[in-house]
């Protein structure tokens, strides 16, 4: 979940779907209670959503591209996210592919070889 953070402006290398998904979800919590923190406090001004956001803005652009990277695609594919729902939906579908087994372009798997574990080599 942090490795995303511990990456924070890292666009090199791969990104397995569960860094990127468990990322995703600490972001959202966050953003949800940082909403929440701003109209108890403050109403309408979003003074934390906004601090958070750019906080987290570029490692969540980090493990986006990583992601792309270990499906074996270019990060630039991430600016799908500015076309309004069918870059979203693109986005998603995208996102929960597995990722390419062994070295690709980007590196090396970062789940390990493909190998399954318990499987003669």
């Amino acid at each position: 979940m942090l490795t995303a953070l511990r990456k924070y402006c890292d666009f090199k290398g791969r990104a397995p779907r569960a860094e990127y998904w468990w990322f995703f979800l600490l972001a959202a919590i966050l953003m949800i209670v940082a909403q929440g923190l701003d109209a108890a406090l403050f109403g309408k001004q979003s003074l934390f959503t906004l601090v958070l956001f750019l906080a987290i803005f570029l490692p969540y652009l980090g493990v986006g591209v990583r992601r792309f990277h270990d499906i074996g695609m270019s990060g630039w594919w991430v600016l799908l996210g500015v076309i309004p729902i069918l870059g979203l939906l693109a986005l998603i579908f995208f996102y929960v592919r597995p990722g390419t087994p062994g070295e690709n372009r980007f590196g090396p798997n970062p789940l390990g070889d493909g190998t399954p574990q318990g499987a003669a080599a």
